[in-house]
């Protein structure tokens, strides 16, 4: 935050200075002009209030701020100086030219930092900004870990870039080039989509186009996913068993098909959002397309829950420029809790879909006082979203669930009440009564995950018969979504490599006795990726559920299903909350995670009038 801090002091010390100022926020912005020089020349600019209505060329710088200050001051219409960080002067310095003057929108300077009242207005006027820019240029970064190799690549055709994938120095230069801060920035996300033309890509003196960069992505993506692995080794590498010094480890190429994932979802989004707003210009007559071609908030969030912000509440306000109607005002003076509470209320009301899937719940010890338990983190780490892979049913199958609802269209079965209290029903399916938290295993070797997972699960086995547990946790664990979300994973065994690779977890020495890239060993594998991220348990009436590694559920909490659908949700009793909170002779609980239960499938609970069936319960959760 000092970073912050130093620049909204310089903003604000520059108002009485020749800052200048917008007459109407809503509506207007500010440009600079770069004025041209030469090498290391001090950076100097012209700030100003451009015409709207013969708004000249501009380009949108779309960066990241970075985490240091530069020692350089901005010199702004001879008159004062603004501080900026070191990534905008590196950025500046590239753009200027020698003889002209480039116009430029950037945030950090052409938005008043200081002023909280016209932030709010001006994050409003992101899609008019990146819509009008007569182009937009992504800032990564200097040239550096051999980045300049990469785009030398990036220059050949695909035929020829097939040579270079089995190549460790592209394949470790494409990996730090795609863990660069800007893929991960939430911001970008509209940037990017908004984007009139085809957005540049610019790192030190390379260049290329943001289509030609995502179109290669594609091809490096279906190639590197195509890689068999072997016996899936902890550091094994793409092309052997890690003997080669420099080549890429499993992890690295884990985490390098999980950043393309992510960029080629950024394209996605861009294609999409083009392809809709070109509907709407021609006249489709789709009435929902006219009325709001852009996909709900929910959509959005789910999507881009691996993108980052500094300030939380940027994780909704940094995509509401591709975002549908209903969202929420832009206020950066809210609280947090406020901002993520109305957001939920709006999820549950108008779509549901997404709702708990793709953002963890806050656990007691780390919710702060007000927060409803059933309100999300928004701004959980992409490591804790990626925990809930998996758990949630299926879109498809959820999505068919709520457009053939028996309720009227715009209700559903859920109401909120004083002390932010969400009221809604469903069956209770169990009480837990052992559970297995798995939280530690990242830290341990594969052979002591498979020793730990085999007690574990003899654990679990004195509360049911061991071939059952084996079904049980094959579908808790490893579900129906195999290599959808974790594209290492791809093969689906047969019963008898299920047996097998079940048969080295009940051993007491973890030891398989089949050769090393046995059938059963790849299965075996397969079960300790997904099982190491999930916390599992037994209810009294026989169901194995598992929840996201580290969602806090304990012996005594309630499973139930919920919201109509039986969709499946731990909660624990509480004592009620505030009085204005409580409602007579209504149990209340706090949510404590979204759950797989085995055997469980949703259905509806609730009549067309809303009336509950018979034999359902009503929850107050707060």
């Amino acid at each position: 935050m000092d970073l912050v801090n130093s620049i909204t002091d310089s903003i604000a010390a520059a108002v009485n200075a020749g800052y200048p100022k917008l007459q109407n926020a809503d509506s207007q912005i500010r440009l600079l002009r770069l004025l041209p020089a030469h090498n290391d020349e001090p950076l100097s600019v012209e700030l100003f209030v451009p015409d709207m209505e013969n708004l000249e060329h501009f380009v949108a710088l779309s960066y990241c701020w970075g985490t240091k200050l530069s020692t350089e001051k901005l010199s702004v219409n001879d008159t004062f100086e603004l501080s900026m960080t070191e990534n905008l002067e590196k950025a500046l310095r590239n753009l200027r030219g020698s003889d002209a003057p480039t116009t430029i929108w950037i945030d950090a300077i052409c938005i008043n930092q200081q002023s909280i009242e016209e932030r709010n207005q001006q994050v409003k006027l992101m899609n008019a900004i990146y819509s009008s820019a007569s182009s937009v240029i992504v800032w990564l970064g200097l040239q550096e870990n051999d980045s300049e190799y990469v785009f030398e690549i990036l220059q050949k055709n695909m035929f020829e870039m097939l040579h270079y994938l089995e190549e460790p120095r592209f394949l470790h230069a494409l990996h730090h080039l795609c863990s660069r801060a800007w893929f991960s920035r939430v911001w970008v996300v509209q940037e990017v989509s908004l984007a009139a033309k085809d957005p540049v890509i610019r790192c030190g003196e390379d260049g290329i186009s943001w289509s030609s960069f995502t179109a290669y992505l594609d091809y490096v993506q279906i190639i590197l996913s195509s890689f068999h692995f072997g016996d899936g080794r902890e550091g094994q590498t793409v092309f052997g068993r890690g003997d080669h010094e420099g080549e890429i480890t499993r992890d690295e190429r884990t985490s390098l098909v999980l950043q393309i994932d992510h960029i080629l979802f950024l394209r996605d989004v861009r294609v999409q959002t083009i392809e809709n707003l070109n509907k709407m210009l021609a006249g489709s007559p789709d009435q929902e397309l006219q009325a709001d071609y852009r996909d709900s908030l929910a959509t959005n969030m789910h999507r881009m829950h691996f993108t980052e912000a500094t300030n939380p509440r940027d994780k909704i306000y940094g995509l509401l420029g591709i975002s549908a109607y209903p969202h929420p005002n832009v206020d950066y003076a809210c609280e947090v809790r406020d901002l993520f509470t109305e957001t939920m209320m709006n999820i549950i009301r108008h779509s549901f879909l997404h709702s708990f899937s793709a953002f963890p719940l806050l656990q007691d010890e780390v919710r702060p006082s007000g927060w409803p338990s059933w309100v999300p983190d928004f701004a959980a780490s992409p490591e804790r979203c990626r925990a809930m892979a998996n758990l949630c049913p299926l879109e498809k199958d959820l999505q068919k669930m709520l457009d053939e609802a028996p309720w009227p269209k715009g209700s559903f079965p859920v109401a909120f009440m004083p002390g932010d209290t969400m009221v809604t029903t469903g069956p209770e399916l169990g009480t837990v009564v052992h559970v297995v938290e798995t939280l530690g295993w990242p830290d341990l070797s594969l052979e002591d995950i498979v020793v730990k997972l085999g007690a574990d699960i003899r654990q679990l086995g004195d509360k049911l018969h061991g071939d059952d547990l084996r079904e049980k946790i094959t579908a808790s664990t490893i579900l129906d979504a195999v290599g959808a979300s974790d594209k290492l994973y791809v093969y689906a065994p047969n019963r008898e490599d299920m047996i097998a690779a079940w048969d080295v977890l009940w051993a007491n020495d973890g030891e398989s006795k089949g050769p090393r890239d046995s059938p059963e060993k790849t299965y075996l594998h397969q079960i300790l990726s997904k099982a190491h991220r999930r916390d599992l348990g037994i209810t009294d009436t026989g169901r194995l559920i598992a929840c996201p590694v580290g969602s806090g559920v304990k012996a005594g909490d309630v499973v139930a299903g919920l919201f109509g659908l039986q969709f499946p949700m731990v909660m624990r009793p509480s004592d009620g909350g505030s009085s204005e909170s409580r409602i007579e002779n209504v149990a209340t609980y706090a949510m404590v995670s979204i759950t797989h239960v085995s055997g469980h499938q949703m259905r509806y609970t609730v009549k067309e009038d809303l009336e509950f069936h018979d034999g359902e319960k009503v929850f107050a959760i707060n």
